[in-house]
């Protein structure tokens, strides 16, 4: 078994462009106002953390095989394809921000722009953290892949969760699949030798999913 290691990431800035994108808002002083005032008070209430691994990977037809598991996914093995190892990671931003979302829920305005920019928030965090071990071993990853992406099961949430054990970064999943805090994300992505560039232009380029937040 890979070890598993643990730690604390930094609160990224913040990124309005992204909130106010993820918020469906227009670019104006009341909503860059209520972005900031938001963004300040995630600030004091977050605690991002990790829980990462890497194995080495075998891909065969739609086979990914790692750690004794195989996972059986057409889009994963594509995904995957041209990487010999993978990273498996589970991020998560605390408890703190579903508490503060839990506050404001009866003032609309402000619960909107709280749930845009933890999002933002959280995928900076992603962005950041993948970034960082790009640099830190030499290596080239792919963009993030989420159980419940095109043929990839959501009950795949399980045996990340049995590889990365989670709760020791306070992130936990229910019986129907859902993850605590919600503002939390696990993922696969492979890992390919040589000088690492930006792991990804465009997430939404490896979803096969239509919604509102498409770039």
């Amino acid at each position: 078994m890979s070890t598993v290691i643990f730690h604390a990431l930094p609160i990224p800035e913040l990124d309005v462009s992204e909130a106010l994108r993820y918020a469906g808002c227009k670019e104006d002083g009341q909503m860059l106002a209520l972005a900031h005032s938001c963004y300040d008070m995630l600030k004091k209430s977050v605690a991002p953390k990790v829980s990462y691994l890497t194995s080495p990977l075998l891909v065969k037809g739609c086979t990914c095989s790692f750690l004794d598991q195989s996972l059986q996914s057409h889009r994963l093995a594509e995904h995957l394809g041209k990487s010999k190892s993978i990273l498996l990671m589970a991020l998560t931003l605390g408890i703190g921000a579903d508490r503060l979302l839990a506050r404001f829920s009866v003032e609309p305005s402000r619960a909107v722009m709280l749930q845009a920019v933890a999002t933002a928030m959280l995928e900076q965090v992603c962005d950041s953290f993948m970034e960082q071990y790009q640099a830190q071993h030499g290596v080239t990853l792919t963009s993030r892949f989420s159980p419940g992406y095109g043929d990839l099961p959501i009950d795949t949430q399980t045996l990340i969760f049995k590889l990365l054990d989670p709760k020791r970064i306070g992130l936990c999943l229910t019986d129907s699949l859902i993850m605590t805090p919600s503002k939390s994300v696990t993922a696969f992505a492979g890992i390919n030798q040589g000088e690492h560039t930006p792991h990804c232009t465009n997430k939404c380029d490896g979803c096969t999913l239509s919604c509102q937040f498409r770039r």
